[in-house]
C-alpha cells in the first residue's frame, strides 16, 4: 500500500508549483494537502471516510516511506530521497 502512496506523491512532485510547495534542504518538497488530495485522486483515501482513520492511514504510510528511506519529511513537507 506504501508505493501507491509514493505513486501519488510523485504525480505531485510532477506537478510542479502547487501553491503549498517549496524547497527545503535544497528539495522540491510537497505539502501533506496536496499529497493527500492526490491519493483521494487515486483512490488510496476515500474522501468520505472518517478523518481520524484517514489520517492515520496517511501517517502510517508516510512513517513506512520514511522508515525505507525513500522520503524524508519536516513538518507537513516531505521530499523524495
Amino acid at each position: 500500500m506504501a508505493r501507491k502512496y509514493f505513486d501519488a506523491l510523485l504525480n505531485v512532485m510532477a506537478g510542479g508549483g502547487l501553491p503549498k510547495s517549496r524547497r527545503l534542504h535544497g528539495l522540491h518538497a510537497v505539502h501533506s494537502d496536496d499529497w493527500k488530495d492526490e491519493c483521494e485522486v487515486l483512490g488510496v483515501l476515500d474522501p468520505k471516510g472518517k478523518p481520524n482513520s484517514q489520517r492515520a492511514r496517511f501517517s502510517n504510510n508516510r512513517a513506512e516511506l520514511v522508515a525505507a528511506n525513500m522520503v524524508a519529511c519536516e513538518g507537513d513537507y516531505t521530499w523524495i530521497r
